[in-house]
């Protein structure tokens, strides 16, 4: 699929269309992926990035219609950091996670780095939880928790389709950065979707996924194989993040780099909660690490 155009709406399916935001670069792709939902009285999903001819573009596609929700995937600033002023402008409320400036407040987040780009002034109107549904003129939106990518991260779901968020894209993998981010809830999602039935994905970055279970499945396997070629450098010897990610990734732009270093932390966090490894100090962005050995063969 070719790039779309910046601030045209573009119908995807019916009572849905797509808002392209003027921000790509290596982590956003094209650009944050807007959501209207509905015909007259409407839903926006990810308002994006406080840009101003993005919120007016918004405000064009939506002219001579109602928005009654503006629903918040997660606290990411391209994703949200329009959600306040669009909520001043049309009346409507901010409908996301308890969860969405939470995570990197908490104590753990000073010995794991991490919590770039988060809006810590996002504050949800309506607190959403799974199972949630909410009606959009002809339209049912309901909410699915789908933690891995950021803890109060939420998709939503409208009849086979699902807005999905960060969790999944067709042209990379998510990252994954702790302490936000998290691998064990980010493959037990990635199961959850797998067993909705889904037709199709639209993501908060890049195209629609029309084979979503082959996508989903892909992102497991592709998580396992980096834990593998992380396990593999442990078990030849003592170790660091910054050595593993060079040797795993290669060469990368530094901002590419970081997000990678990020995917194996949060790996090694993993494995070390499970006690395949040691960590020399909590600090785990200066730590070495090494497999154990000691760990009985049943558990390995």
């Amino acid at each position: 699929m070719q790039k779309p155009p910046v601030g045209q709406p573009i119908s995807i399916q019916r009572d849905v269309r797509c808002l392209l935001a003027p921000n790509p670069g290596a982590m956003t792709h094209w650009g944050t992926n807007t959501y209207v939902v509905g015909t007259g009285q409407v839903a926006i999903i990810d308002p994006g990035p406080a840009d101003p001819n993005h919120l007016d573009a918004i405000l064009r596609a939506t002219d001579s219609e109602n928005i009654s929700h503006i629903f918040v995937t997660h606290a990411h600033k391209d994703h949200c950091q329009l959600a306040i002023q669009l909520a001043e402008i049309s009346g409507a409320p901010i409908l996301a996670s308890a969860q969405v400036a939470t995570a990197s407040r908490s104590n753990k987040a000073h010995h794991l780095g991490g919590g770039e780009g988060i809006d810590t002034e996002l504050r949800p109107d309506v607190i959403v939880e799974g199972g949630d549904a909410f009606e959009i003129g002809s339209c049912t939106i309901t909410a699915v928790h789908t933690p891995g990518h950021f803890a109060g991260h939420f998709a939503f779901r409208i009849k086979n389709s699902l807005f999905s968020g960060d969790h999944v894209f067709d042209w990379a993998s998510s990252v994954i950065s702790p302490p936000d981010g998290n691998l064990a809830d980010f493959r037990a999602t990635t199961r959850l979707l797998l067993g909705m039935n889904l037709e199709r994905l639209m993501p908060g970055h890049g195209a629609a996924i029309d084979n979503p279970n082959e996508r989903l499945n892909w992102l497991l396997h592709h998580r396992e194989k980096r834990e593998n070629e992380i396990v593999s450098q442990l078990k030849d010897g003592q170790t660091t993040l910054s050595a593993m990610t060079t040797r795993i990734y290669g060469s990368l732009s530094p901002r590419l780099f970081m997000a990678a270093e990020r995917n194996v932390l949060a790996h090694l966090i993993y494995l070390i909660e499970k006690n395949n490894v040691i960590s020399s100090e909590e600090n785990l962005t200066r730590a070495t690490f090494r497999w154990n050995w000691q760990l009985p063969e049943d558990q390995k």
